[in-house]
Formats: C-alpha cells, sequence, structure tokens
C-alpha cells in the first residue's frame, strides 16, 4: 500500500488556546494532548482524522464540519449539528477506527466499522459503576455492562488506561479468557511541563483536584486525616482543593489549617498550584488512572494515592509516592506528618516523583499508540 494509511480518531478536541477550566480529569483532558503530540511527530506512512464534538467557544457547525489541519498528518473535523452522518463519511475512507471512549452511545460507530469490515480500537478511560457515576444496579446498570461489552466483543484491540481497569473490565463485563489478547495497557500522559520549581519551605503545600466526584476522590478522608494531625504539625500546613465540594464539608476541615478551595481553575493556574504545592493528596476509593496526581509530579509534587488507583501503577511506595489502602485516614496523617516534619525526605521524594513523570509525557504516549495502530493494520 503506496498511500498513507488512515486513521480515523473519534474523540474529542479543544484547541490549545481554548483549554480553559479544569475541574479535574477526563477523556477529553487525554484527547487533546494526544492529538498535539501525533500532530509534532514524523509520520510518513499514518494520516490521522479527528472527528470531534463540536465546543461553543469555536462556534458550532450546522451541515458542513468546521476543519484545519495541524499537521501534514493530522486535520480536526467538528461534527455538524444537522449532519452527524459524516462521520459514516469518514468509517467508508478509513483503514483503522480508533474510538477514543469506550461509551455505550458509540456502539452503532463500532457496528457500522465491523460491518464495513475496518479494524477498530476502543480506548477504556474508567467504569462508571465502580468510580460512583451509576448505580451498580438496576436497568440502566444493565444496559452499561451489555453495550459495553458489545463494543469489546466486536472491536480487534481495547487499550485500558491501568492494569486495574483492565482487570476490573475483565471481571464486571465477564469477558471471556479467549478475548484476553485484545487488551493492551497504556497509561495516560502529562502534557504540564515538567520542572523541578523552588518550592517555598514556611508552608507544607498539599493540593487535591476532586472534581465533581469528590466523595470516591476521598474528600472525607482528606478531612479526617487533617483532623488526626497533631496540632503542633497541622498549623503547618497550606490545603487546596479544586472541585464541587459543598460548604457542608469545607466546614469540617480544622480551623488551623490555611484552606483554599477553587471550583475550577485555567490550566495555567492549574500548572502554577502544582510548582507551589509539595504533595498531591488523591486518596480515591477507585480511579482507573488520575490525571491530576501525574500532572503535579510533574511539578515535583509528592504523590499520596491508594492502591485502588491506576496511577499508582507507575510510582514506587516509599520512593516517588506513598500508596496506601483507600480510606486509611491514619495512616495519610502518618505521611504528612513524616512530610512535614523532613525536609530532607521531602526534597528526595519531590525529585524522585519528577524524575519519574518524565517517563509519561505525550509523545511517548501517542508512540505507544501508533505502534498499536501498525501492529493492528498488519493483522489480516
Amino acid at each position: 500500500m503506496n498511500r498513507p494509511l488512515k486513521v480515523f480518531f473519534i474523540g474529542g478536541y479543544r484547541p490549545f488556546v481554548l483549554r480553559g477550566l479544569r475541574g479535574g480529569g477526563g477523556p477529553n483532558a487525554v484527547s487533546a494532548p494526544l492529538i498535539d503530540a501525533f500532530a509534532k511527530m514524523k509520520m510518513n506512512n499514518i494520516h490521522i482524522t479527528v472527528m470531534s464534538n463540536p465546543f461553543r467557544e469555536i462556534g458550532i457547525p450546522l451541515v458542513k464540519p468546521r476543519s484545519f489541519s495541524l499537521s501534514k498528518s493530522v486535520e480536526v473535523h467538528y461534527i455538524p449539528l444537522l449532519n452527524p452522518f459524516i462521520i459514516m463519511k469518514g468509517l467508508v475512507q478509513c483503514d483503522l477506527v480508533h474510538i477514543f471512549a469506550l461509551d455505550p452511545q458509540n456502539i452503532i460507530i463500532c457496528l457500522f466499522s465491523k460491518i464495513l469490515g475496518k479494524k477498530t480500537i476502543v480506548t477504556s478511560h474508567g467504569y462508571s459503576p465502580m468510580e460512583g457515576l451509576m448505580k451498580p444496579k438496576g436497568l440502566r446498570f444493565k444496559i452499561y455492562n451489555l453495550l459495553t461489552r458489545k463494543i469489546i466483543e466486536h472491536s480487534n484491540a481495547v487499550t485500558t488506561v491501568s492494569h486495574l481497569l483492565k482487570r476490573t473490565l475483565m471481571h464486571s463485563l465477564n469477558i471471556p479468557k479467549s478475548w484476553l489478547d485484545k487488551f493492551t495497557v497504556i497509561h495516560n500522559g502529562t502534557d504540564i511541563v515538567p520542572i523541578v520549581p523552588g518550592k517555598e519551605d514556611n508552608l507544607v503545600k498539599i493540593i487535591s483536584v476532586l472534581g465533581k466526584n469528590y466523595l470516591n476522590k476521598g474528600l472525607p478522608v482528606i478531612i479526617e486525616a487533617l483532623e488526626k494531625l497533631h496540632p503542633l504539625v497541622r498549623w503547618k500546613f497550606s490545603v487546596t482543593l479544586i472541585g464541587d465540594i459543598p460548604e457542608s464539608y469545607l466546614t469540617k476541615v480544622p480551623p488551623d489549617v490555611t484552606l483554599t478551595v477553587f471550583k475550577k481553575v485555567p490550566r495555567q493556574k492549574l500548572a502554577e498550584l502544582y510548582a507551589e504545592a509539595h504533595i498531591v493528596l488523591q486518596p480515591s476509593f477507585f480511579d482507573a488512572f488520575n490525571l491530576p496526581t501525574l500532572e503535579a509530579a510533574s511539578k515535583a509534587c509528592i504523590p499520596i494515592i491508594t492502591t485502588r488507583m491506576g496511577v499508582a501503577e507507575i510510582f514506587e511506595n516509599g520512593k516517588d509516592a506513598f500508596i496506601i489502602k483507600p480510606g486509611d485516614s491514619n495512616r495519610i496523617a502518618e505521611m504528612l506528618t513524616r512530610l512535614a516534619t523532613n525536609g530532607d525526605l521531602r526534597k528526595k521524594m519531590s525529585q524522585r516523583a519528577y524524575e519519574r513523570s518524565l517517563s509519561y509525557t505525550y509523545d511517548k504516549v501517542a508512540e505507544r499508540y501508533l505502534s498499536l495502530y501498525l501492529s493492528i493494520l498488519k493483522r489480516k
């Protein structure tokens, strides 16, 4: 085949200058920097067409897609409001389809891709029933599982953002062992510019990015841990919380802890908050990955995370992070005390967390996806 192989990438793309407020992570926080990384690569043998939902900041097309090129090898199209069938044209013309969200609503695209004989990859970023986003019972739950399993069945490959998520899908959806070869784990990356900033030591600054799902992300555990700190240690801490957090929880934070709360923050401000912080505290009960942990590590924050988080797979407990059991506020208080009273330990773990993050930039993530594309296209 002399022409470039055509990849049809279905995922959200918001131009860099419009990536404004952040309150958490999610597929769109991952797809846009991944697409940017594709555009920076030399790809003479692959052409990627991105099909994205439109964003109101750039205007919503009605009949014809709004399009532009990021590079010679990557172009972006926004789906017209009154002409969603433009997706079918892209399916017909491509060699491989990458559906960047294992979402039940994408079953139609997956089935059309199968009918047309196209190679199909789907990426899973999470499993809603385990993350507190859906009750694990009832008709909606059954339909969710049925359609999710069907998408996996009709795909040639499934990527998950962690081994934890892979195991969760295998168990929860009763995936047969014969499908195991479909699965590939590709961890997320960070597009926050890695740097070791000079951090002030007069206060030990903690940052927690909790979003709307603050209960699953461990907000009550954070508050319990702060309450359990000795008063002579507690005053040393400054805490920044980001998310839709009710006032009823904020009033439970001990008054001698300096507290700052943002519902959402601009992207640049988030990077600045990471750079100022010493610790990123993300004690989730279940998290398929947890992008803020890796982002903060790239600014030399020390992660305190749990064993039920996919991001824990890339760190080493006691060396560049503290990895605890979910809900263990006693252990969090102990780790916070150690870090607050041992400046040498903070500096060592901070440097190691930064060094770990360098292996998870989006250029490296993009290389893994391109390798997978070529591998799938070679299969008969």
